[in-house]
């Protein structure tokens, strides 16, 4: 689900309408739903890895906190795995091949995975990093929800940046209130930002367009909204 295609758009406006639509108290699940569906889309047998290794994390981060006496070296052990995930994803086929350029003869190919899980850098590293802040006592666990969103929270699923969990993890539980006012001002209120945002959407659909497809209709829109926030006339 590339973002610069029509299925992405669709998807984002149905996720973020029934985001809306939803109370309050559903809209964590309904986000952390809406990351897996997103996820699945690109590999579907991957998705159940990196729910395996987020339950694994939380765990791990959760019996270090129950017991303070087993915290280093449990969270430890999860540093560890998690990096040891990742190397075994990006860099077994490497160092296969660089063992065989010496010479040696290893008959391990069927070890060796097919295709590493899309963005498992990401992942892997959001878990360290949240592993590591407990480990200097900077964070708790948090909760089941807190974790789960912050690890599949799609805007920044596939391609980051990677974030903060002692950043994100308290506006997870702050009532977002769609302010119609509010929206209207963005343009007064940041036309720098909003010149800058829709001069990149431009960007983006024309690089695809060029890339793939010729010139999309989404180029038209692109346009339509860079003009309305610069509100001057473009021209190729």
């Amino acid at each position: 689900m590339i973002f610069t295609t029509w299925l992405y758009g669709l998807f984002f406006v149905v996720t973020a309408t029934v985001y809306w639509l939803l109370p309050h108290r559903f809209r964590v699940e309904w986000l952390i739903g809406a990351g897996i569906v997103f996820y699945t889309n690109y590999y579907p047998p991957h998705v159940w890895l990196i729910l395996v290794l987020t339950v694994l994390v939380y765990a791990i981060a959760r019996a270090a906190a129950a017991a303070p006496d087993r915290r280093r070296w449990l969270l430890t052990l999860g540093i560890a795995g998690s990096l040891s995930v990742l190397g075994y994803y990006k860099y077994s086929g490497m160092l296969l091949q660089t063992a065989r350029s010496t010479g040696a003869t290893l008959p391990l190919d069927a070890l060796v995975p097919s295709r590493a899980p899309l963005a498992i850098s990401f992942f892997v590293f959001e878990y360290v990093h949240y592993l590591i802040e407990i480990r200097r006592g900077r964070i708790g666990p948090g909760s089941p929800r807190e974790f789960f969103l912050f690890i599949l929270f799609f805007p920044t699923l596939i391609c980051g940046p990677i974030k903060r969990f002692y950043d994100f993890a308290p506006q997870v539980a702050k009532l977002a209130r769609f302010d119609t006012a509010e929206v209207s001002a963005c343009p007064r209120t940041y036309p720098p930002t909003m010149v800058c945002m829709s001069s990149r959407m431009r960007a983006v659909v024309r690089a695809a367009s060029a890339a793939d497809m010729g010139y999309l209709p989404g180029e038209r829109l692109a346009r339509l909204v860079y003009r309305h926030f610069r509100g001057a006339t473009i021209r190729r």
